[in-house]
């Protein structure tokens, strides 16, 4: 009940924007799954009850932005040096928990879009996104997983943009890794896990409306049917086959100016997701047209987390380019002859020419 009271608080006098998360699962992963749609279910007014053990915190709504560390993926060195880190934020005003796998959320006000870039991967951030908050429990793995407020208060004290420059030197000077915040439009926004993506053009409401109704209204079908015009054939390929009850062929993709790897899962969604959206699909029925793509797992490249989640990342990362240009593997991957530009990002980004 004092958990359920904290959150109302939370709500009611700071007017933060809050939703359930399912808490339970056979995974921590599947326990940290929002009930869907969370926008939808994010509210000023929402009306909390004691079912729930765990809530999100829709960030960029409530005029915050967070650096997530997450310990699974943070060299083994850099763990006992999390406490000093957590100092080093305390000391800025920011607000500071330990995640349910022991990584740590860092959270600050900004009136303004926010991103960081950095060379680990295990130091990522959080804007249009979703943390979710302490004191949060998830039941997972017959284990009982808790996030735990280290220091602070929601909303913080701080503004990023009064401590932006003293958080990347606590960073370099505790953990010795080098990250850049970028305060401003989402011009100057730049992440190592993703690079900024083009805003696309949408083709006339005509084309539009002809696309879905020779898709008879399948978001899928008429995705194909908009690659396919675009000249983007290995893509529209696949989605065929997934109409057919046919699995997507993956594969590792080093993405070298990132200094990470992602399967081609993590594309193939992102780029569907960015066609729905041109073609004025919501969120929530793209969502759920992503959750009929299944994909074929391998030894070489296994498929860890749920697709759940996958797609999850994929609306966290919606508004960047994650694949550098000329690196489709998709036509490869299909046995087509792949087309001159290799970017389906370039080729969509023509659907108004």
């Amino acid at each position: 009940m004092d958990a359920i009271i904290s959150i109302r608080r939370l709500v009611t006098e700071h007017g933060l924007w809050i939703f359930p998360i399912r808490g339970r699962g056979s995974t921590v992963e599947e326990a940290k799954q929002p009930i869907a749609p969370w926008k939808s279910r994010a509210s000023v007014d929402l009306t909390l009850k004691g079912t729930y053990t765990a809530w999100g915190l829709w960030l960029s709504r409530s005029g915050l932005f967070g650096i997530d560390v997450d310990a699974r993926k943070a060299p083994k060195d850099a763990i006992p040096l999390l406490p000093e880190l957590d100092n080093g934020v305390c000391g800025l005003g920011g607000y500071a928990e330990e995640t349910a796998t022991g990584g740590r959320h860092y959270i600050f006000r900004t009136s303004n879009p926010v991103s960081l870039s950095s060379d680990a991967d295990w130091i990522e951030y959080k804007y249009d996104g979703y943390f979710i908050i302490a004191p949060s429990v998830l039941l997972a793995d017959g284990r009982v997983y808790r996030y735990r407020r280290i220091c602070g208060d929601l909303p913080p004290e701080a503004d990023i943009s009064s401590v932006s420059k003293a958080l990347e030197e606590i960073f370099k000077v505790i953990l010795n890794q080098k990250v850049k915040i970028h305060i401003g439009s989402s011009g100057q926004s730049r992440t190592v896990l993703a690079r900024q993506m083009q805003v696309f053009p949408r083709p006339p409401t005509y084309r539009i409306k002809r696309i879905i109704k020779k898709a008879g209204g399948d978001p899928l079908k008429a995705s194909s049917i908009l690659f396919a015009e675009v000249g983007c054939y290995g893509i529209s390929e696949a989605l065929e086959g997934v109409l057919r009850g046919e699995k997507v062929p993956i594969r590792k993709v080093m993405l070298d100016f990132m200094r990470i790897s992602r399967t081609s899962r993590f594309l193939f969604l992102h780029i569907v997701a960015a066609s729905l959206r041109i073609l004025g699909i919501d969120e929530e029925r793209a969502r759920e047209a992503l959750t009929r793509i299944t994909f074929i797992d391998s030894d070489e490249d296994p498929v860890k987390d749920s697709l759940q989640n996958a797609i999850d990342n994929v609306y966290r990362y919606s508004v960047f380019r994650i694949m550098p240009m000329g690196s489709c593997p998709f036509c490869d991957l299909m046995g087509r002859e792949p087309c001159q530009y290799r970017d389906p990002n370039l080729l969509l980004g023509k659907i108004g020419v």
